[in-house]
Protein backbone atom coordinates (compact mmCIF):
# COMPACT_ATOMS: atom_id res chain seq x y z
CA UNK A 1 0.00 0.00 0.00
CA UNK A 2 1.44 3.32 -0.94
CA UNK A 3 2.41 6.01 1.57
CA UNK A 4 -0.72 8.75 -0.48
CA UNK A 5 -3.09 5.91 0.39
CA UNK A 6 -1.97 5.54 4.07
CA UNK A 7 -2.50 9.12 4.50
CA UNK A 8 -5.95 9.20 3.27
CA UNK A 9 -6.95 6.56 5.36
CA UNK A 10 -9.66 7.59 7.53
CA UNK A 11 -8.72 7.68 11.34
CA UNK A 12 -9.91 4.62 13.52
CA UNK A 13 -13.03 4.98 15.82
CA UNK A 14 -10.69 4.37 19.06
CA UNK A 15 -8.32 7.67 17.68
CA UNK A 16 -11.81 9.43 17.20
CA UNK A 17 -12.83 8.65 20.37
CA UNK A 18 -9.46 9.77 22.42
CA UNK A 19 -9.19 13.41 20.65
CA UNK A 20 -12.50 14.10 20.69
CA UNK A 21 -12.63 15.15 24.00
CA UNK A 22 -9.38 17.68 23.47
CA UNK A 23 -11.65 18.87 20.15
CA UNK A 24 -14.38 20.36 22.15
CA UNK A 25 -12.25 21.65 24.65
CA UNK A 26 -10.47 23.98 21.59
CA UNK A 27 -13.70 24.41 20.59
CA UNK A 28 -14.65 25.94 23.97
CA UNK A 29 -11.40 27.91 24.53
CA UNK A 30 -12.75 29.47 20.92
CA UNK A 31 -16.07 30.02 21.86
CA UNK A 32 -14.65 31.88 25.09
CA UNK A 33 -12.15 33.88 22.76
CA UNK A 34 -14.77 34.80 20.21
CA UNK A 35 -18.47 35.56 22.51
CA UNK A 36 -16.97 35.59 26.29
CA UNK A 37 -19.95 37.44 27.29
CA UNK A 38 -21.92 33.82 26.81
CA UNK A 39 -19.95 32.87 30.15
CA UNK A 40 -19.52 36.12 31.89
CA UNK A 41 -16.03 37.45 33.39
CA UNK A 42 -15.42 34.34 36.10
CA UNK A 43 -15.31 32.24 33.40
CA UNK A 44 -11.25 33.46 33.60
CA UNK A 45 -11.04 30.99 36.61
CA UNK A 46 -12.32 27.91 34.23
CA UNK A 47 -10.05 28.82 31.89
CA UNK A 48 -6.50 29.31 33.71
CA UNK A 49 -7.34 26.44 35.60
CA UNK A 50 -8.13 23.73 33.08
CA UNK A 51 -4.91 24.88 31.16
CA UNK A 52 -3.37 24.27 34.84
CA UNK A 53 -4.84 20.98 35.02
CA UNK A 54 -3.83 20.27 31.65
CA UNK A 55 -0.28 20.84 32.58
CA UNK A 56 -0.42 18.69 35.65
CA UNK A 57 -1.82 15.83 33.63
CA UNK A 58 0.92 15.98 31.46
CA UNK A 59 3.75 15.89 34.03
CA UNK A 60 2.23 13.06 35.89
CA UNK A 61 1.37 11.14 32.98
CA UNK A 62 5.32 11.17 31.94
CA UNK A 63 6.49 10.68 35.56
CA UNK A 64 4.08 7.58 35.85
CA UNK A 65 4.61 6.43 32.18
CA UNK A 66 8.65 6.25 33.46
CA UNK A 67 8.30 4.94 36.49
CA UNK A 68 5.88 2.65 35.74
CA UNK A 69 7.88 0.88 32.70
CA UNK A 70 10.75 0.56 35.17
CA UNK A 71 9.14 -3.20 35.85
CA UNK A 72 6.73 -5.55 33.89
CA UNK A 73 5.36 -6.88 37.03
CA UNK A 74 1.36 -5.25 37.02
CA UNK A 75 0.66 -4.35 40.78
CA UNK A 76 3.95 -2.50 40.65
CA UNK A 77 2.72 0.04 37.81
CA UNK A 78 -0.93 0.42 39.09
CA UNK A 79 1.27 0.99 43.09
CA UNK A 80 3.34 3.68 40.69
CA UNK A 81 0.46 5.38 39.02
CA UNK A 82 -2.17 5.51 42.78
CA UNK A 83 1.36 6.83 44.76
CA UNK A 84 2.19 9.75 41.97
CA UNK A 85 -1.49 10.43 41.61
CA UNK A 86 -1.12 11.42 45.94
CA UNK A 87 2.32 13.54 44.80
CA UNK A 88 0.62 15.56 41.89
CA UNK A 89 -2.86 16.01 44.09
CA UNK A 90 -0.64 18.25 46.38
CA UNK A 91 -0.25 20.60 43.20
CA UNK A 92 -3.96 20.22 42.67
CA UNK A 93 -5.22 21.48 46.49
CA UNK A 94 -2.47 24.23 46.98
CA UNK A 95 -4.09 26.17 43.62
CA UNK A 96 -8.25 24.89 43.17
CA UNK A 97 -8.73 26.75 46.48
CA UNK A 98 -6.99 30.11 45.02
CA UNK A 99 -8.57 29.98 41.78
CA UNK A 100 -12.50 29.18 42.85
CA UNK A 101 -12.36 26.17 40.75
CA UNK A 102 -12.73 23.39 43.49
CA UNK A 103 -13.51 20.46 41.67
CA UNK A 104 -10.10 20.22 40.11
CA UNK A 105 -9.27 17.45 42.33
CA UNK A 106 -11.96 15.48 41.45
CA UNK A 107 -11.69 16.10 38.12
CA UNK A 108 -7.84 14.75 38.03
CA UNK A 109 -8.67 11.77 40.08
CA UNK A 110 -10.66 10.78 37.47
CA UNK A 111 -7.92 10.77 35.01
CA UNK A 112 -5.70 8.82 37.76
CA UNK A 113 -8.34 6.35 37.94
CA UNK A 114 -8.49 5.60 34.49
CA UNK A 115 -4.57 5.56 34.27
CA UNK A 116 -5.03 3.02 37.24
CA UNK A 117 -7.67 0.86 35.80
CA UNK A 118 -5.84 1.12 31.85
CA UNK A 119 -2.14 -0.34 34.07
CA UNK A 120 -4.30 -3.41 35.35
CA UNK A 121 -6.03 -4.26 31.90
CA UNK A 122 -3.58 -2.99 29.53
CA UNK A 123 -0.01 -4.28 28.64
CA UNK A 124 3.37 -3.37 29.53
CA UNK A 125 3.14 -1.14 26.66
CA UNK A 126 0.48 1.14 28.21
CA UNK A 127 3.50 2.23 30.62
CA UNK A 128 5.55 3.04 27.60
CA UNK A 129 2.35 4.74 25.63
CA UNK A 130 2.25 7.05 28.69
CA UNK A 131 5.44 7.88 28.54
CA UNK A 132 5.58 9.02 24.70
CA UNK A 133 2.03 10.55 25.09
CA UNK A 134 3.47 12.99 28.03
CA UNK A 135 6.09 13.84 25.56
CA UNK A 136 4.24 14.91 22.85
CA UNK A 137 1.28 16.77 24.43
CA UNK A 138 4.46 18.81 27.09
CA UNK A 139 5.90 19.67 23.33
CA UNK A 140 2.55 20.72 22.18
CA UNK A 141 2.26 22.49 25.39
CA UNK A 142 5.15 24.47 25.48
CA UNK A 143 5.23 25.04 21.46
CA UNK A 144 1.92 26.65 21.47
CA UNK A 145 2.69 28.95 24.20
CA UNK A 146 6.05 30.44 22.55
CA UNK A 147 3.71 32.97 20.31
CA UNK A 148 1.91 34.19 22.80
CA UNK A 149 5.20 35.40 24.45
CA UNK A 150 6.25 37.61 21.97
CA UNK A 151 3.14 38.26 19.28
CA UNK A 152 0.05 40.41 20.34
CA UNK A 153 -3.17 37.93 20.47
CA UNK A 154 -6.15 39.54 18.31
CA UNK A 155 -8.85 40.53 20.36
CA UNK A 156 -11.81 39.57 18.74
CA UNK A 157 -14.59 39.27 21.20
CA UNK A 158 -12.09 39.83 23.96
CA UNK A 159 -12.28 43.84 23.88
CA UNK A 160 -9.88 45.87 26.95
CA UNK A 161 -12.75 45.95 28.92
CA UNK A 162 -13.96 42.26 29.16
CA UNK A 163 -9.89 41.42 29.78
CA UNK A 164 -10.42 44.04 32.61
CA UNK A 165 -13.40 42.88 34.48
CA UNK A 166 -11.62 39.35 34.34
CA UNK A 167 -8.84 40.77 35.59
CA UNK A 168 -10.78 41.54 38.55
CA UNK A 169 -12.36 38.28 39.30
CA UNK A 170 -9.08 37.23 39.58
CA UNK A 171 -7.97 39.70 41.77
CA UNK A 172 -10.80 39.18 44.06
CA UNK A 173 -10.23 35.46 43.64
CA UNK A 174 -6.70 36.02 44.97
CA UNK A 175 -3.63 33.25 45.20
CA UNK A 176 -1.93 32.21 42.33
CA UNK A 177 -2.40 34.34 38.75
CA UNK A 178 0.72 33.30 37.03
CA UNK A 179 -0.67 31.43 34.72
CA UNK A 180 -4.21 33.05 34.58
CA UNK A 181 -3.85 36.95 34.60
CA UNK A 182 -2.80 37.33 31.03
CA UNK A 183 -6.89 36.04 30.21
CA UNK A 184 -6.28 36.54 26.21
CA UNK A 185 -3.44 35.04 25.74
CA UNK A 186 -4.52 31.89 27.79
CA UNK A 187 -7.29 31.47 26.04
CA UNK A 188 -5.76 31.54 22.64
CA UNK A 189 -3.44 28.89 24.35
CA UNK A 190 -5.82 26.66 25.33
CA UNK A 191 -7.64 26.77 21.74
CA UNK A 192 -4.24 25.92 20.20
CA UNK A 193 -2.96 23.35 21.89
CA UNK A 194 -5.99 21.17 22.49
CA UNK A 195 -6.58 21.37 18.59
CA UNK A 196 -3.00 20.27 17.77
CA UNK A 197 -2.92 17.80 20.92
CA UNK A 198 -6.15 15.85 19.26
CA UNK A 199 -5.34 15.93 16.08
CA UNK A 200 -2.00 14.81 17.29
CA UNK A 201 -3.92 12.03 18.98
CA UNK A 202 -5.32 11.30 16.17
CA UNK A 203 -1.80 10.31 14.45
CA UNK A 204 -0.46 8.67 17.56
CA UNK A 205 -3.43 6.16 18.99
CA UNK A 206 -2.89 4.15 16.11
CA UNK A 207 0.99 3.50 16.34
CA UNK A 208 0.34 3.45 20.47
CA UNK A 209 -2.70 0.42 19.95
CA UNK A 210 -0.30 -0.96 17.42
CA UNK A 211 2.47 -1.07 19.43
CA UNK A 212 0.30 -2.72 21.92
CA UNK A 213 -1.30 -5.71 19.59
CA UNK A 214 2.00 -6.89 19.37
CA UNK A 215 3.25 -6.35 22.78
CA UNK A 216 3.49 -9.43 25.03
CA UNK A 217 0.66 -9.61 27.93
CA UNK A 218 1.70 -8.72 31.53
Amino acid sequence: MSSKNVSRTPPAPSAIAAAAPNFVIAVFFLSVWIAPSWYGPSIALYTGGLMFLEFVAILSSTFMGAAASFSRWRPWRVLVVAALGVVFSYFITDYAPKSGMYHLLELYWMLVAGRIVMMLTGSYATAVSFLALGFVNGFLLVITLMPFIVLPVPALGMTDQVVEDMRRVLDAAGGIKDLTYEVRAVVCWGFLYFSLSGWALLRVTPAMEAMESEAPSG
